[in-house]
Formats: structure tokens, sequence, C-alpha cells
């Protein structure tokens, strides 16, 4: 199977918030955020609370502390998001907009593009996920193949790809609705 495909910077946006969703290290990260917020706020309102602060009073504190718990992830979010626009915006600049060409054959997968032709081994590929718009192909390299739905033949690679996963026992994540949350 051989077709045409041209990736825009939303789609390197995309797989880059569903790395980051799904990597360990970033939930990890955000959780302690969001905890030791929640813990600093505490402390403030128990030394308020035994000092007999009157500036704030320790429910003041605490009140402050639970609205910031509930509005810190939306605002992490937006972080997070304009971080990988940034981060997207400078690594890959020079991909955006440029024609490449795939055709799974055999055991490979050959491309070609603005800077050369290469052949990867489909025997390297580690796992399949399939979000809303996208397929995402990872690689044992921990390179990833974007493939936007809109803009590969469907029903073609359908077909290849349940082969590729019956062939490599390949894991498959299947999550249409997915959000960077």
């Amino acid at each position: 199977m051989k077709f045409e495909l041209t990736l825009n910077e939303e789609d390197y946006l995309i797989q880059s918030l569903y790395a980051a969703s799904k990597s360990e290290l970033v939930r990890k990260r955000r959780r302690t955020t969001l905890m030791l917020l929640g813990f600093a706020f505490s402390l403030m309102a128990l030394s308020s609370y035994l000092g007999n602060d009157l500036s704030f009073t320790w429910w003041d504190f605490l009140i402050m502390g639970l609205i910031l718990i509930v509005c810190y992830p939306l605002y992490q979010r937006i972080l997070y998001l304009r971080h990988y626009r940034k981060s997207v915006a400078e690594t890959y600049k020079n991909r955006f907009g440029k024609s490449s060409q795939l055709e799974f054959r055999g055991d490979q997968l050959l491309t070609s593009d603005y800077v050369g032709d290469s052949k990867l081994n489909l025997g390297q590929l580690e796992q399949v996920y399939e979000i809303g718009l996208y397929f995402f192909l990872k690689f044992k390299s921990a390179e990833v193949l974007i493939l936007p739905k809109d803009r590969i033949p469907m029903e073609d690679f359908k077909a290849v790809l349940n082969q590729l996963i019956d062939k490599y026992h390949l894991p498959y994540t299947q999550e249409l609705n997915w959000k960077f949350r």
C-alpha cells in the first residue's frame, strides 16, 4: 500500500500531547505540583489558626487552597499546551507542510520526503495507538509515525494495520474520545 501525506503543526502537537498524557513522569510531576500547593495552603491555614494571625483567618487560606486545587488543573493544562506548542514549533518547523510518501512493502515501511529516503523495519514496531483523528505507530526506537485519518486511505490502511497487529502481535490501544487534560 502506498500513499502521500503532508503533516502540519497541529498533527505534531496532538502527538506530543498524547505522548505527554501517557508519560508516567509527566503525570507524576502534575500530581506532585498539585499536592504541594494543597499542602502549602493547608500549612498557611494551620499557621494562621495557631498564630492568631488577623490579616488572614485560617479559613481564608483553606478556601483559597480549595479554589486553587480546583482551578489549577485547568491552568496547568494551559501551561502544558503553551509549552508543547512552542516546543513543536521550534523542533519540527522545517517539516510542516512538506509532502512525504509512505509505502508498506512486506516487512518494511519505505518513506520518502524532502530529506531523503528511508526504510523502517516493521518488526521494530512496538505499539499502535488510535485516537479520534489519528493513528500513531510507535517504534522501539521511540520514533512515532503520525497518520491523520482524514489524509490516508482508511479501508486499505485498516487492512494493512490489522495484518501488522496480527503478524507482530502488537498491542493496540484505541482511545477514540481522548482529549488532553
